[in-house]
């Protein structure tokens, strides 16, 4: 086969497999995944703020905020489409107690707990 008919043939191969991969199912996926809400709690929600889902009531338009609002948290944005409407509210995070402390008061009550029965322990046997 002559150089010119191999080049002929790996275009041929080539225009295929390009064929191929843009109709295979990655290129689908896109397609099929349609609108996307931009306000989901997952796109509201950072690592500052704290947010809850509540739906949205048209026979009572405060339900959420005699809800949630009375809990500390302020509306954010109202969910649309189809579905039904949500109402994302949030709020900052509180204090969070450091790993490092967690794991000392947890250290510390098991030493506590293992020289108390052991004080429980001696004293008994003596007696």
């Amino acid at each position: 086969m002559s150089s010119l008919g191999r080049a002929f043939w790996f275009r041929v191969v080539l225009a295929l497999a390009v064929v191929v991969a843009a109709s295979g199912p990655a290129s689908r996926a896109s397609a099929q995944h349609g609108f996307v809400d931009p306000c989901a709690r997952f796109f509201v929600e950072d690592a500052n703020t704290i947010c809850e889902e509540c739906p949205f009531n048209h026979a009572n338009l405060k339900s959420c905020a005699e809800s949630v609002g009375t809990r500390g948290y302020k509306f954010e944005c109202r969910t649309r489409g189809h579905s039904t409407q949500m109402e994302i509210w949030c709020k900052p995070r509180g204090r969070e107690i450091p790993r490092e402390l967690v794991l000392a008061g947890v250290v510390g009550g098991v030493l506590l707990l293992t020289a108390g029965f052991l004080w429980w322990k001696r004293r008994r046997v003596a007696a």
